[in-house]
């Protein structure tokens, strides 16, 4: 009679394909799951970035000098002149919902008070705009430039420094600081 012998050399191939077969999914799987995270992520990255462009996009800047008019016994400043215009590249910003704040360092910040009339203590309004303005709307685009006149509430005398802070509807803020210089005249650059 012959003896029976256990012959496991053909499990062991298969065992190892199986093995092989389970190393292959466990892969697929991670890889799938780290693509997926992957592409969430740049997916939300877009979306910070498309934020960040509409944010900047709306800021206005100051074009060209800022001014100090006087009252006419010519002793304190009562106005403040500045021109603004969208910055470069910006999108058009509507001015009647610009807010502009007033301080120094002795006074918390005030918020002035939009007005389509000329201004008073406490006010800011337009003036004044350059070619491409229409009247029709209250946006300024990439053409327009617009003169502001901003009226603290206090006057300002010799050597009182202030900041004037810009702030559009949607996009970062301007801070403007300027002190009254030692001699006052009637219509003053501020430096």
């Amino acid at each position: 009679m012959t003896k029976l012998q256990n012959d496991t050399e053909a499990f062991t191939g298969l065992e190892a394909s199986m093995v092989l077969i389970a190393f292959v999914v466990v892969a697929a799987v991670f890889s799938y799951v780290m693509l997926g995270a992957g592409f969430f992520s740049t997916q939300k990255s877009q979306q910070v970035i498309q934020s960040g462009i509409t944010e900047t996009s709306g800021n206005v800047a100051v074009k060209g000098e800022i001014y100090g008019i006087a009252s006419n016994d010519t002793t304190t400043i009562e106005k403040i002149q500045l021109a603004i215009g969208p910055a470069v590249g910006g999108t058009p910003v509507d001015y009647s919902r610009i807010s502009i704040t007033w301080s120094t360092n002795n006074v918390t910040p005030i918020k002035l008070i939009y007005t389509s009339s000329s201004p008073s203590a406490g006010q800011w309004s337009v003036i004044g705009g350059k070619p491409g303005a229409t009247g029709q709307d209250d946006l300024i685009n990439d053409t327009q430039i617009i003169t502001i006149i901003a009226c603290p509430p206090y006057p300002l005398f010799i050597h009182d420094r202030f900041t004037l802070e810009i702030v559009p509807e949607s996009g970062a803020p301007v801070s403007i600081s300027r002190t009254i210089p030692a001699g006052i005249m009637q219509a003053n650059l501020l430096y």
